[in-house]
């Protein structure tokens, strides 16, 4: 008995040995890989209510979220009357304050820069305080020769020529130093660093 069943990918010719024009009928045994489990192109309506759902679904947990009227309120912080009174005091503004800055931050390896100096008592400049600069270069510490005493306003300038002492982009720092009878003010140091 011959079987005429049509598979996918398969030829089957009818006829009876003989007058046959072609090779011989192969029929394989049915096999379940084979057949087509998933049609080649949803239907239209499949499509739909899948979409349907899946809006149904995220619209149902959206629903079971937190809403901003279940949220637990925030606790009150309430800071003492004596918090104050812990807290230290606001340091004292020394008597005498001091500050140093060069005419020019990045000034030419080879160039001369002034470094000024401020001296104030009270925040009012002191007049006559007599003042020294030490630079300090990569390769050294020079003391500047100059010794000038501060006018009315607390200033006093030192010329500084550089002359390549000190390598491009490298800081250097000026101390300035400011003698006052019964004791000695350092002044934050001025730096600049050679272009």
């Amino acid at each position: 008995m011959h079987r005429n069943r049509s598979f996918v990918g398969s030829t089957s010719y009818r006829g009876t040995a003989g007058d046959h024009k072609g090779p011989l009928s192969h029929s394989s045994p049915h096999s379940p890989l084979r057949e087509e489990i998933f049609p080649a192109r949803m239907e239209r309506p499949v499509v739909l209510k899948i979409g349907i759902f899946c809006t149904c679904l995220l619209l149902m947990l959206t629903a079971c979220g937190a809403t901003p009227d279940q949220l637990a309120p925030q606790l009150t912080v309430t800071v003492s009357s004596g918090f104050q009174s812990q807290a230290s005091p606001i340091p004292a503004i020394p008597t005498y304050l001091c500050g140093a800055w060069p005419s020019n931050n990045a000034p030419g390896p080879n160039s001369t820069i002034v470094i000024f100096a401020r001296i104030t008592k009270n925040l009012a400049g002191v007049n006559g305080a007599n003042a020294s600069a030490v630079v300090h270069f990569q390769s050294g510490d020079q003391e500047l020769d100059q010794h000038p005493a501060s006018d009315n306003g607390g200033y006093v300038s030192f010329q500084l020529p550089l002359q390549g002492r000190q390598p491009v982009g490298i800081p250097a720092t000026v101390d300035v130093t400011f003698g006052i009878p019964g004791t000695t003010v350092n002044c934050t140091p001025a730096f600049f660093t050679p272009k």
